[in-house]
């Protein structure tokens, strides 16, 4: 949404301008931290100066389980943050759960098999009662 790049929203005051600006400064190769740089750093030129570092880390970011529980606690606080118009938390099936890889997460495949979708490169991920539809970018069906 818009209003949450203005200054004074409450989502910039509560964790962008405290506990992520320190997380950036204390994790600069977290790529959790990274993808919010845009949100993080006001000013166009360090924005610009650190892109390319900044892709770089999130590029490289393992497909991993602790992503796949860093994802579920991101819905998890979706689903207790944004209500319906009754007040109340949308339904569990109101959401999808996604993860896009760019190539097999080959060591998260080891302990946990993917299951494979009507479409190549697409794959369903049990995941703490969960379920995640992973697209493997590298496998999906040239078009």
């Amino acid at each position: 949404p818009s209003w949450v790049h203005e200054r004074g929203s409450p989502i910039r005051c509560v964790s962008l301008d405290s506990f992520l600006r320190e997380l950036l400064e204390r994790e600069p190769d977290n790529p959790y931290v990274a993808v919010f740089a845009p949100l993080i750093i006001d000013s166009d030129a360090e924005l610009t100066q650190r892109a390319p570092e900044f892709w770089q880390i999130i590029q490289h970011a393992p497909l991993d389980a602790w992503t796949l529980d860093e994802l579920i606690g991101h819905y998890v606080n979706y689903r207790k943050l944004r209500l319906n118009p009754e007040g109340e938390r949308h339904r569990q099936d109101a959401f999808g759960l996604y993860a896009v890889a760019t190539r097999c997460p080959s060591g998260l495949v080891r302990k946990h098999p993917l299951t494979p979708t009507a479409w190549d490169g697409v794959y369903d991920l049990p995941w703490g009662g969960h379920q995640v539809r992973l697209i493997v970018l590298n496998a999906i069906a040239k078009h």
